[in-house]
């Protein structure tokens, strides 16, 4: 929660219909370190062929 952006995903895939595959993320941050206990927040953000957007914005906590 303070601001700092700790990983980068991107991933090109490709659907049929309205499911998806899993996106696989190890719990590291991009520069391989292991993101601590905390509530961290995501965005997802998906590019249609034909030029649509959609966003999605939602927390997650690790507790390990």
């Amino acid at each position: 929660l303070q601001g700092r952006l700790v990983n980068t995903i991107k991933e090109r895939i490709s659907p049929s219909g309205f499911r998806s595959t899993p996106i696989h993320w190890d719990g590291m941050s991009s520069d391989g370190r292991p993101l601590g206990n905390g509530v961290y927040l995501y965005r997802l953000r998906v590019d249609a062929p034909n030029g649509q957007r959609a966003v999605k914005s939602e927390k997650l906590v690790i507790f390990r």
